[in-house]
């Protein structure tokens, strides 16, 4: 197998459409990396400029640590798996794999032995003599990726093979693909547009927006320490939270801060000068309550001056409670939809300020629409972000 390095690669249509902006990537090799983002970011053009379907405008693309830029796509040793697996309609399964083995010569005594290699090893023994017109969509696809296999490339590019097939199949054939990359350690880039086949698949992701990298990381860490506001709403379903607000020094002495949201009541930070010295802790107030916030928050406070910042949270960060019972740390609001899936309820809530939150609640918790309730948030999970969307903390411990 294969590592794949790219620098500083451009691609440019039509003079004037920037698909891939100076992209700079390293894959190790037998690495399973998974590139995700938004339709239209880059990420096929990507992928076809390692295949060498398309030219880069600028930049150097290596496999292997050879210079594989201008060489033919038949020369770099890689096999591609499409979205929709091209078989040829009039050979059996045994055929369309050993097809691309008899292309280049190889011997017929080669060809078999690969040929039941991979039938075993992706389960299609049984369909060996069967047309494509006779398979079910997750079977043809078994057998496009069985025809990459079969080549033994140095790597494996997949371009959204499981889009087109419904969850059932998708999960299916996502475990046979991380099963076969486990068993042959090969180098294998994937794309999607998924957050969470992104999440269930890579080793590390690489975001992709408008052409430029937003992060490289494994899928906990991009999670968990999103590099922006990007990148924190585009992974996790439902989707992150966010409060514009600011971030005020206020009192004598510094010793009070408080954080406003938008047109919501301020959210009042009181600190102690002998707590700060001994920990570093802080207070959160909000409607009545108190929540202490980790010290790390500090960074943010610099040397006084207002600053505004937006605050994420996720929903599963969040917790719900009916007024009335004690909590200690919550924000006041009223449900305004729920929306039941099992295994959770997310539950929508709208603030006094007209500011909403989604927050993931236990499947059996009963709710009706308008009633008051209390938001409970874990401080120690907040994000914090410049209003440019970069992030200000990225030490967000991990969940308990």
């Amino acid at each position: 197998m294969a590592s794949i390095s790219l620098q500083n690669v451009t691609k440019i249509f039509d003079r004037r459409t920037t698909a891939v902006a100076n992209v700079t990537l390293d894959i190790a090799d037998g690495e399973f990396l998974v590139l995700v983002g938004p339709s239209g970011c880059g990420k096929t053009t990507l992928l076809r400029l390692i295949a060498g379907l398309e030219s880069p405008t600028a930049g150097d693309i290596r496999i292997a640590g050879r210079t594989v830029t201008g060489m033919s796509p038949r020369d770099r040793d890689v096999a591609m798996v499409f979205q929709d697996g091209v078989l040829y309609p009039h050979l059996s399964v045994y055929d369309n794999l050993a097809f691309p083995l008899r292309m280049r010569g190889i011997r017929k005594e080669q060809v078999g032995r690969r040929v039941a290699g991979v039938l075993e090893t992706l389960d299609l023994a049984a369909l060996a003599d069967r047309k494509p017109a006779s398979l079910s969509g997750g079977q043809r696809q078994r057998v496009a990726l069985g025809r990459a296999v079969v080549r033994e490339p140095a790597a494996f590019l997949f371009d959204e093979p499981l889009s087109s097939l419904d969850a059932a199949l998708r999960l299916e054939l996502r475990e046979e693909i991380k099963t076969l990359h486990r068993r042959l350690r090969p180098t294998m880039l994937y794309v999607t547009h998924e957050q969470s086949e992104a999440m269930a698949l890579g080793e590390r992701v690489c975001v992709l927006r408008e052409g430029q990298i937003q992060q490289v990381g494994r899928p906990s860490d991009v999670y968990e320490r999103p590099a922006n506001r990007f990148v924190a709403e585009f992974f996790g379903a439902p989707p992150m939270n966010f409060l514009a607000g600011t971030i005020r020094v206020v009192g004598q002495g510094s010793q009070t801060r408080s954080i406003a949201f938008g047109n919501a009541q301020p959210l009042s930070v009181a600190e102690s000068a002998e707590r700060t010295l001994r920990t570093g802790a802080l207070q959160l107030e909000v409607a009545g309550g108190q929540v202490s916030l980790p010290a790390s928050v500090s960074s943010l406070l610099g040397d006084g001056r207002e600053e505004p910042v937006v605050v994420g949270v996720r929903p599963h960060d969040l917790s719900l409670e009916p007024v009335g019972q004690q909590d200690g740390g919550s924000f006041a609001g009223r449900v305004r939809l729920r929306e039941p899936f099992g295994s959770r309820t997310d539950v929508h809530v709208v603030f006094p300020s007209g500011e909403k939150c989604i927050m993931s609640a236990p499947p059996h918790v009963q709710l009706d629409i308008d009633q008051p309730v209390r938001v409970y948030v874990r401080p120690e999970r907040l994000h914090f972000f410049r209003p440019d969307g970069t992030a200000l903390i990225r030490s967000v411990p991990a969940r308990a």
